[in-house]
């Protein structure tokens, strides 16, 4: 781009925008051909990616930048492959297998590149600082980092603002996932072939990538104004994630905004049911325990005995040498807010008192129901009275 200094121009060379106006649904049809030509991808998976190409290239409107997670449970599953397609296809690409939190930080200040990060699990467990950065850089108000810089250790804001591949084996830490759309590959089985990708063969790219560019500039104002029906079965963070996809989506029309949504929803939603933690575990087992012994109150003892019967949990296995105790259930609740109770026979816990945080945290779904139902009720019959 005109005034970039020399290296960055080497680095990234200048993309042309297409001279014509581009059909959106069909670019994306065409980078889902693309991208199924070479990998074996989950389903949606193609979606997926061809939705976040896009959100790259029209990064500038967003104020949530999701990463891109590509993992899976073993080597050879493709991961390594679908990321040059990838890179062949964003803007400003800038791969590595290895980087610094001070490296990233200051290469983004610079460039503001599209990060795509390899091996991740050799060393992101490492460096807490580079997952601060990473999840510093998902909201557009907080992207930057406070350093020290120069001989004078001078105080300097660092942007970390860019779009983001994550590759590698396993899971990310939590904090880090839930900022990420996550494309889980699986290795091809011996009837899947997929065309070679070739690094001194990437003419094909060029189109596509002027044509990315030129939708983009078509359509950022309306993007940067888009406000997408987003579906319910995502939480929060989630719908965050997706937000720019499914505005993309939207805007490309034809069937895309069906695809993105089902993409959202097969992808984002199982992981969102399936986030728990020991904390709510226990709170969901300990509702459990009061509806088996049908009791309100339970002594401290009972509840424990009772939760570390529960076949499924792990509360017989958690402590030392006994499994849990009532100091440990003590000190779980507390993060809660909840106490046991004194009177004339000893302590005990009181059903009432965690009626507040189940709903807050682990709503019984059978109550969850008649809720719905009731209130569709109330509905109706305001509905008959207006």
């Amino acid at each position: 781009m005109a005034g970039e200094p020399p290296e960055t121009a080497l680095l990234f060379p200048n993309i042309e925008p297409c001279p014509t106006a581009v059909d959106g649904a069909q670019l994306l049809d065409d980078l889902v051909a693309r991208l199924k030509r070479h990998s074996i991808l989950p389903p949606h998976g193609a979606e997926t990616v061809a939705l976040w190409i896009l959100f790259a290239w029209a990064f500038a409107a967003w104020a949530i930048a999701p990463l891109l997670q590509i993992s899976a449970p073993e080597r050879a599953s493709g991961k390594s492959r679908l990321l040059e397609v990838i890179g062949a296809l964003v803007p400003k690409p800038l791969a590595t297998g290895s980087i610094s939190a001070a490296a990233m930080f200051r290469v983004i200040e610079a460039h503001c590149p599209t990060l795509l990060v390899d091996e991740v699990d050799t060393f992101l467990k490492e460096s807490r600082e580079l997952v601060g950065v990473l999840n510093n850089g998902h909201l557009k108000s907080q992207a930057f980092v406070v350093r020290c810089h120069g001989d004078d250790h001078e105080v300097k804001t660092f942007r970390v603002w860019s779009p983001k591949v994550l590759c590698g084996i396993g899971e990310l830490p939590d904090t880090l996932a839930s900022r990420c759309i996550s494309i889980r590959m699986k290795r091809k089985r011996a009837d899947e072939k997929v065309e070679r990708l070739r690094a001194d063969r990437l003419d094909w790219a060029a189109s596509l990538k002027s044509r990315c560019a030129r939708w983009a500039a078509d359509c950022i104002e309306r993007l940067r104004d888009a406000d997408p029906e987003l579906p319910d079965e995502l939480d929060d963070r989630a719908q965050d994630n997706w937000r720019p996809l499914i505005a993309i989506a939207d805007l490309a029309g034809e069937g895309w905004p069906q695809k993105a949504r089902s993409a959202a929803v097969a992808i984002s939603a199982p992981r969102a049911a399936g986030k728990t933690s020991r904390g709510v575990q226990l709170l969901r087992d300990m509702r459990l325990v009061f509806d088996q012994e049908k009791v309100a109150v339970l002594a401290p003892e009972k509840m424990v005995t009772g939760l570390r019967k529960l076949s499924e949990a792990p509360w017989a296995g958690t402590g030392i040498g006994t499994g849990l105790n009532t100091q440990q259930l003590a000190k779980h609740l507390t993060t809660y807010g909840i106490q046991s109770r004194r009177n004339h026979d000893g302590r005990y816990y009181d059903r009432r008192d965690f009626d507040d945080v189940w709903a807050r945290y682990c709503p019984d779904p059978l109550q969850k129901a008649v809720t719905a139902v009731a209130a569709d009720t109330q509905d109706a019959k305001r509905s008959q009275h207006s």
